[in-house]
């Protein structure tokens, strides 16, 4: 696609790609932006799944103004590792299935907040939480695998 080696031989893809340390601390951000997002995600996903019951679910609510600070680094590191080699991400199964898994990770976790409302813990959020972790593990994993599977062109 046109748009994509644009994309790629845009000043940008270009500095992502050949600077010294462009991808590496682009890369190191989108670690930090994961850790946190997911981090305090997952605190909510484990405490709606019975772990740490003595914390109230409202003081990890708390944390989501940092959780949507740390997805945002996320999506604009995310956006700058793509572009360095953008033709090959888009067609790579393992990154869309990442892509998918994090749209379905968003999803569930909005569903899971609306569950939440009224403080009751119920067996459908139970299995929101559950759905939530399998999505952002499963988002990590693939990310992970997308310097190893499918990188030729």
């Amino acid at each position: 696609m046109e748009s994509l080696i644009w994309l790629e031989e845009s000043g940008l893809g270009v500095w992502v790609r050949e600077s010294m340390w462009g991808y590496p601390l682009i890369l190191a951000s989108h670690a930090i932006g994961m850790a946190i997002v997911i981090g305090i995600i997952t605190m909510l996903d484990l405490r709606v799944l019975g772990f740490a019951s003595r914390i109230p679910i409202s003081s990890i609510d708390n944390l989501f103004t940092i959780a949507w600070i740390g997805f945002f680094l996320n999506f604009l590191s995310g956006f700058l590792l793509f572009s360095a080699d953008a033709d090959r991400f888009f067609f790579q199964t393992v990154f869309q299935i990442k892509i998918l898994l994090i749209i379905l990770g968003v999803i569930a976790l909005w569903v899971l907040l609306r569950q939440l409302r009224d403080q009751a813990i119920t067996k459908g959020a139970k299995m929101t939480a559950a759905f939530s972790l399998f999505c952002w593990f499963g988002a990590i994993t693939a990310g992970r695998l997308t310097a190893y599977i499918g990188v030729e062109k």
